[in-house]
């Protein structure tokens, strides 16, 4: 008898404020991310992440996302922030992340669906998969930004996030049984304006997650 699948994790990016943080948790979120780059229009202080790690349930992870930040910088923000995790999106090596072990993984962006190897190859050997935390995170965009199979192979081996705008209620079924990642990770489609949440995107977006599992435990029943 086939073990049903563990459900999808959902990591919501860009969260500024503490409500919103209050408001993922609730409608079941299982990570929540600050943005510690400063050109981003969901960039957020360390005051603010604070604020927002002590308006979290214990149970939600908190994420903070670098792009090229020195690391000592990076774990200093991870210290005094109380972060779960680091997701390093910028040019990082191997050598950084693993200085930040075990709370950092990699992400890395991919515009066309043969890159995805190549990527894999390069970053997936950081650490371990833990089922806990993810290893990697692939943020798909332009010809790749559907292309769900391409990571199927690597999220078949470790947890994996997968990132991309294509990504909503609509298409998120599709994405889940092709690509079976450890988890999805959304922003814009859970918005009404950068880095302000909409209730009813986000519960719309959490509840097609789950019936995606629902379907995807039913098809190895079958």
């Amino acid at each position: 008898m086939s073990l049903a699948p563990a459900p999808t994790r959902i990591k919501v990016s860009g969260i500024t404020q503490p409500e919103d943080a209050r408001l993922a948790a609730e409608l079941g979120v299982d990570l929540a991310a600050c943005v510690f780059f400063a050109k981003s229009p969901r960039f957020v202080t360390m005051s603010t992440a604070w604020a927002i790690r002590c308006a979290l349930p214990a149970h939600v992870g908190l994420v903070g996302i670098f792009v090229d930040a020195p690391m000592p910088l990076v774990q200093h923000v991870v210290y005094h922030c109380a972060l779960d995790h680091a997701q390093l999106f910028g040019a990082e090596s191997r050598a950084d992340v693993d200085a930040l072990k075990p709370h950092a993984f990699k992400a890395v962006t991919i515009d066309r669906p043969g890159a995805v190897d190549r990527a894999i190859r390069a970053h997936l050997g950081i650490r371990p998969g833990r089922h806990e935390a993810p290893a990697l995170l692939v943020h798909l965009i332009g010809a790749a930004s559907r292309e769900w199979g391409c990571v199927a192979h690597a999220a078949g081996k470790v947890p994996l996030l997968l990132a991309s705008s294509a990504l909503s209620p609509a298409s998120i079924g599709e994405a889940v049984r092709v690509a079976r990642p450890w988890g999805l990770d959304v922003w814009d489609v859970v918005e009404s304006a950068p880095g302000h949440l909409d209730p009813n995107r986000l519960e719309a977006l959490v509840a097609a997650v789950r019936a995606a599992d629902r379907a995807a435990a039913a098809g190895l029943e079958a």
